[in-house]
């Protein structure tokens, strides 16, 4: 599947069914992991920087992306706790281990990680040509 069908794919859908389609995404991203040893106390680890690479890929971190972040995760977390989590900086070598990690998943699996990504990204209604670029990247 290509750049445009998936955002197609992501289009289609919105509200309840959009959050569905981010956690069987999610889901199915997470179903790499064993594939590289990665102990399960270590998933919310990578979920947590797969948030922040695209939340923060246009460097905007939008209120529309932290709400659909919070109904994804069934957080209760306030938006000023989640902005400041998303600009630390401590993380970031997770952040880079993650990418590097979905360089080596399947076919489906970079298909999931997308997919995930987009519905993120696309719930604040702009997807911007530096979002585009991650997302070209993430599925070479």
């Amino acid at each position: 599947m290509d750049f445009k069908e998936l955002l197609q794919r992501v289009l289609y859908t919105e509200g309840e069914d959009r959050i569905a389609l981010a956690k069987k995404s999610l889901n199915r991203a997470l179903e790499e992991l064993p594939r590289f040893d990665v102990p399960k106390d270590n998933y919310g680890v990578f979920v947590l920087a797969l948030i922040k690479l695209f939340v923060r890929a246009d460097r905007n971190i939008s209120y529309e992306e932290f709400s659909f972040v919070a109904d994804i995760l069934n957080s209760t977390i306030p938006f000023n706790e989640f902005l400041d989590k998303m600009n630390d900086r401590v993380d970031d070598g997770f952040v880079a281990w993650a990418d590097t990690l979905i360089d080596s998943f399947s076919s489906e699996g970079k298909e999931a990680v997308c997919l995930f990504g987009l519905c993120i990204m696309e719930s604040d209604d702009v997807l911007t040509a530096s979002e585009q670029k991650l997302f070209e990247r993430l599925l070479k």
